[in-house]
């Protein structure tokens, strides 16, 4: 489940998709599998009809607009620490987003910007690609 979250995460979704397949094939009550396939699949049927969501709920409940990139997500907050200096110090916002996965780890993400829409996003991930060399992924803005 793991290489399927990280799949997806990098937009290879096909790929993810037939990771948690397999996942679900060696255990038959794997609910998380089961709900990030379903999860996946649905955003898959709507990003082909082009109706990528534009809100996302925080965790208080206010719902937001938008996308942010996502330039690292770690086990070890000072690993997190060091990529949002890295990031504030080249010019970029940045903020460190504190999540628990299903099997309540605590993982420490590290976004930055909050764009309108995705082609704002796609404009400066290539930004940052450029300048400090790394991969970002969009995300939906407040989202895993």
């Amino acid at each position: 489940c793991y290489k399927a979250d990280l799949l997806a995460l990098e937009g290879e979704n096909i790929e993810a998709i037939e990771t948690y397949e397999e996942a679900i094939k060696q255990d038959q009550n794997n609910t998380y599998a089961i709900d990030k396939l379903a999860q996946l699949k649905q955003k898959t049927t709507q990003e082909e009809k082009e109706e990528i969501p534009t809100k996302t709920q925080t965790k208080t409940n206010k719902k937001i607009a938008g996308y942010a990139l996502q330039a690292g997500a770690f086990l070890n907050h000072s690993n997190a620490d060091r990529l949002n200096i890295k990031l504030l110090k080249n010019g970029f916002d940045s903020k460190i987003l504190t999540l628990k996965d299903s099997n309540n780890k605590k993982w420490y993400i590290v976004r930055s910007g909050n764009y309108a829409n995705k082609k704002d996003a796609q404009k400066a991930s290539f930004s940052l690609r450029k300048q400090l060399k790394s991969k970002p992924i969009i995300r939906p803005a407040g989202d895993w």
